[in-house]
């Protein structure tokens, strides 16, 4: 039994090491002291102008020998890729801290499993617990 409690007890320790690191690394990117892991490396977010539109001289501009510049293609930068791979790094790396969390839980439920006693109550009212018998 001895040997029972100290595997829970080093089991509830390494789960809630593990979930205070995660804790720790998430506050850390939340008050910019740790950078996230650079997983994305995506392109600007940009938009054609020259292609977004379609400019239809009338006919009697060019009978007439009017000429219209038409504008050439100009591209727009909607989302620089600082920014975009900024916030998907951030968001991946709370994904990741998130199942990390969730590993760290496990390990510390299967600790707190082997501390906790094991009672079962049978049909004569004798209740059997992990250390010894008691009777009702």
């Amino acid at each position: 039994m001895a040997n029972e409690k100290l595997i829970g007890y080093a089991l509830l320790v390494i789960g809630l090491t593990i979930i205070g690191y995660a804790v720790f690394n998430v506050l850390g990117l939340f008050t910019q002291n740790t950078q996230p892991v650079q997983m994305f490396d995506l392109p600007g977010l940009e938009i054609d102008l020259g292609q977004s539109y379609k400019v239809e001289i009338p006919q009697e501009l060019t009978d007439a020998g009017v000429s219209v510049d038409m504008p050439t293609s100009k591209k727009q930068e909607i989302l620089p890729a600082g920014i975009m791979n900024q916030t998907t790094n951030f968001i991946a790396q709370l994904v990741i801290m998130g199942f990390i969390v969730n590993v760290g839980y496990k390990i510390a439920s299967v600790g707190i499993q082997l501390l906790r006693p094991i009672i079962v109550n049978n049909m004569a009212g004798v209740v059997s617990g992990s250390k010894e018998t008691h009777s009702h």
